[in-house]
């Protein structure tokens, strides 16, 4: 079970470098809200080879807002990390590390109508991208 570095990023903070290890069960806990829960770890495409993983149902869970990905409020702690080409996750570069903490470094704070709002329009996108198949 290899381990990898990655950048977390809790509402309300500055970006963290830290390590976890490379197994869903882990990613899981990475993202559960209470002690005795756990989260479902889902990934988000930001860049080419770098995804964020979060609490899929964050905004369920009430969890507070944290930054915008992609134009969407990610509700608690995420977590950036990289893909390798067979989408493996592995090790943010140093210079990775440098540029996703430069661009999180400042806190964001949504209020819950903004919270409710983006997870409506998600939904509505959503809806609108099923009607297609």
């Amino acid at each position: 079970m290899a381990e990898i570095t990655v950048l977390k990023i809790a509402p309300g903070k500055h970006p963290a470098k830290t390590k976890l290890q490379s197994t869903i069960e882990a990613f899981n806990r990475a993202v559960r809200v209470g002690a005795g829960e756990i989260g479902k770890a889902c990934t988000k495409k930001m860049e080419k080879d770098i995804y964020i993983l979060y609490n899929y149902y964050g905004c369920l869970d009430e969890l507070p807002g944290n930054r915008r990905v992609n134009g969407e409020i990610i509700t608690g702690t995420f977590y950036v990390l990289g893909a390798t080409q067979n989408y493996r996750p592995r090790s943010l570069t140093p210079h990775e590390i440098e540029r996703y903490s430069s661009l999180f470094w400042e806190p964001e704070v949504y209020s819950d109508t903004d919270i409710i709002k983006n997870s409506m329009d998600m939904l509505y996108d959503s809806l609108v991208e099923l009607e297609k198949l």
